[in-house]
């Protein structure tokens, strides 16, 4: 039975953002981004799920999510920025059907997934040589056959060939991190330093690039520099990692600034209560002169709860020898970094197959679930992005963004039933997080569907994250219930939060009708 998507003029608006959401988490078009500007797609006829507001992630003056413009080509990896678009071009493909290429041979993939390393290494070589055959002037395919050879220990090999992918593209980052990899596996720390500062002049938004080289820094003795440089990339992005703030408390902690490394630790969210974490923390209360405190935080290092990991592909009496399990991941990302190849190509049967292929061989492979989910939302495959979205939700129950996911795809197609459902399972799972508990209020109120359940649920985001958007969330809900004078105090809250959003504005001056009051005279028009 085909979905029905709702009619652009219909009045029942479903929860949030979700274009706009899910690229911010990662799961839609930024999973497709390359830096080029070329375009392929081969749309369906299906209607794409009509999406709307959240409050939780607006900016100023951005009340309504706009559609985004088609994606650009898939990045190998997170962090490639390759602009080069005269490699990336349709003139580049073989086909003068852009996204209409011949599906591969029967002999370029076996009918099943190999279970030994010689048959590993020899699909992750065909893939490899693959590329680079159909694709030899392509720093993508290169990238990919340099990766191959750094998966086989060809380390030699590999430096060159991610140095001929610089020579093409200098500003392909994916190399700079393998060649930084490379240089720290050799212990050349001057070498490491040299790439990273490359690195933050290329692309100064990028963690990784202040990550290496504080810690090349710090292993030359150089913390004072590395403090520094770390501070450096927090001042830029204030939602550093948690990796950035494990550095530069334990170099703090080496240069015996306490007070600054106890600042940096204090700020990290309690439950992350990892046992590095719980290291540093005992390490900085011996050093302050608390044993009992230190000897605290190292009991809790043995109670700590390691995360979760995805589901594993086979059960134990079935597992695997670890270093099979390590090579079945490496190709599939191998094979993840062919699959956004050929999209860039706009080979996009090659592009489906590789993608479904990397994931039969770890059905743990973040990137190509992501990657898979991008490419059935770009090419307007909703039906199929579902049921990828729920396949993903049965390897990964407890990540929140394949929640957020399968709520854009219920919504979209108006079923109210299944989108509360998950919304509900996601608050269920994610107590402490507000976004689920927004987007079910959201549900709530625009559907004009158990109004009187939103209110409970927007006084809890409040709670969770007093916020100026959020405070609209709660004049909303009480307005729909008609508790309009406690609605003119919650929205009355988000103005004086932020004064200068358009939104409130009119949310305000709706209230004050209702309430029977004369909204004020805007400036300019009085007399």
């Amino acid at each position: 039975m085909t979905a029905e998507y709702p009619d652009p003029s219909s009045t029942m608006r479903y929860p949030v953002a979700f274009l706009l959401l899910l690229f911010m988490l990662g799961i839609l078009p930024g999973w497709l981004s390359v830096g080029s500007t070329g375009r392929g797609s081969v749309a369906s006829k299906e209607t794409p799920p009509k999406l709307s507001t959240l409050p939780t992630q607006l900016t100023r003056g951005e009340t309504v999510a706009k559609q985004p413009s088609p994606p650009v080509p898939m990045s190998l990896g997170e962090k490639v920025l390759s602009p080069r678009e005269s490699l990336l071009t349709s003139a580049a493909s073989p086909s003068e059907t852009p996204g209409r290429i011949a599906p591969p041979t029967e002999d370029e993939f076996p009918p099943s997934v190999p279970r030994t390393r010689e048959a590993l290494l020899d699909e992750a070589k065909m893939v490899a040589t693959s590329v680079v055959q159909r694709y030899p002037e392509s720093p993508l395919a290169l990238a990919i056959l340099a990766t191959w050879q750094m998966l086989t220990n060809q380390d030699g090999e590999a430096e060159q060939t991610w140095r001929k992918v610089l020579a093409m593209d200098n500003r392909f980052l994916d190399a700079y991190e393998a060649l930084i990899q490379l240089a720290g596996k050799r212990q050349d720390h001057d070498e490491v330093i040299r790439l990273a500062r490359r690195v933050i002049e290329v692309a100064p938004q990028q963690e990784f690039g202040y990550l290496h080289l504080a810690d090349a820094l710090s292993a030359q003795g150089k913390d004072e520099e590395a403090v520094a440089v770390l501070q450096e990339y927090v001042s830029l992005n204030q939602n550093a990692s948690l990796d950035v703030q494990k550095l530069r408390a334990k170099i703090l902690l080496r240069l015996g600034q306490y007070a600054e490394a106890e600042k940096v630790l204090d700020a990290i969210p309690a439950h992350l209560a990892e046992a590095e974490l719980a290291e540093l923390r005992a390490a900085l209360a011996a050093a302050q002169g608390d044993p009992d405190r230190a000897e605290k935080y190292l009991q809790q290092m043995e109670t700590v709860t390691p995360s979760k990991e995805p589901a594993t592909r086979s059960t134990a009496a079935t597992r695997l020898p670890p270093e099979i399990e390590k090579l079945l991941a490496d190709v599939a990302l191998l094979e993840t970094k062919a699959a956004k190849m050929y999209y860039v190509y706009r080979d996009f049967i090659r592009t489906e197959i590789y993608l479904r292929r990397a994931i039969a061989l770890d059905p743990n492979c973040r990137e190509a679930r992501r990657a898979l989910v991008a490419f059935y939302q770009e090419q307007k495959r909703y039906s199929q992005m579902e049921k990828a979205l729920e396949e993903w939700l049965r390897a990964e129950p407890d990540r929140l963004q394949i929640y957020v996911g399968l709520a854009a795809c219920y919504g979209g197609r108006r079923d109210f039933e299944k989108t509360e459902a998950i919304l509900q399972e996601a608050a269920r799972r994610f107590p402490e997080n507000p976004l689920p508990l927004a987007m079910l209020a959201r549900l709530y109120i625009d559907a004009q569907r158990k109004t009187e359940e939103a209110v409970p649920l927007a006084e809890k985001v409040v709670k969770l994250q007093p916020i100026a958007v959020n405070y609209q969330l709660l004049a909303e809900a009480l307005e729909a219930v008609g508790r309009t004078d406690e609605a003119l105090e919650a929205i009355d809250q988000a103005m004086k939060l932020d004064p200068g959003q358009s939104l409130f504005q009119s949310v305000h001056q709706r209230l004050l009708k209702k309430a029977g009051q004369t909204p004020p005279a805007k400036e300019g028009n009085a007399g």
